[in-house]
């Protein structure tokens, strides 16, 4: 059960740091096109 937990814990980390990266990387793409 604590393994379950600790796994969770480290696929949303990875996933909220990967969205952090993508949304640092399109936001710039995004406002030089207005």
């Amino acid at each position: 059960m604590k393994l379950k937990l600790i796994l969770l814990i480290i696929i949303l980390a990875i996933s909220g740091v990967g969205i952090a990266i993508y949304a640092f990387l399109i936001s710039p793409h995004l406002s030089s096109r207005q």
